[in-house]
């Protein structure tokens, strides 16, 4: 891009300095400004090329559409949150992500399913992706009793409100509810 803007520079300067030599047309001062535009032009799309490199931009829709396929691929799983990529730079990108498994699952065979995921990513994105664990007791009905009753109340304020790392702790006597609300941006 840099070479095609030089060129360009330098086809005009030429123009310019043959309309004067052969017609004595002068046009320095149009063609200065002409230049500058260009030069200005340049400098401005180079910078925000580079910032949105170096600061990140959104993602490629289709590229989460398909990373959110492979994850959905993987019956093991419970589910997934907070999905979110990093890139730095054209060709070097890592992602991260929550994955909700049965807390009944041992540690190797979760472990084994969470390696298997992300060497999918590995082969399919050529992205390096970092799991989180998160249990999910799926066989204790007072908790799915606990958790239905938030989902529903959520709900209530808003359809679009969701939830995740639910999880109910002793603490003594004491028990306490822990989980994550994801508030949409509509509602800031």
């Amino acid at each position: 891009k840099d070479s095609l803007f030089d060129t360009l520079i330098n086809a005009v300067i030429i123009s310019s300095y043959l309309l004067e030599v052969n017609f004595g047309i002068y046009i320095d001062g149009y063609i200065g400004a002409f230049v500058a535009l260009i030069i200005i032009y340049g400098g401005m799309t180079s910078i925000i090329e580079s910032s949105n490199d170096l600061l990140g931009k959104r993602p490629n829709p289709e590229l989460i559409d398909n990373m959110q396929k492979i994850l959905d691929s993987f019956a093991s799983i419970v589910g997934y949150h907070d999905l979110i990529l990093h890139k730095y730079g054209p060709h070097r990108a890592f992602a991260t992500v929550d994955i909700e498994m049965d807390s009944r699952l041992d540690l190797f065979t979760a472990h084994r399913i969470i390696d298997n995921i992300e060497y999918q990513f590995k082969k399919e994105f050529n992205i390096k992706l970092v799991c989180h664990l998160d249990p999910v007791a799926l066989h204790d009905d007072e908790q799915n009793s606990i958790y239905r009753v938030i989902k529903h109340t959520l709900k209530s304020y808003d359809k679009n409100f969701h939830f995740h790392d639910f999880r109910v702790d002793e603490l003594g006597e004491k028990r306490m509810l822990f989980f994550d609300v994801v508030v949409p941006d509509s509602c800031h």
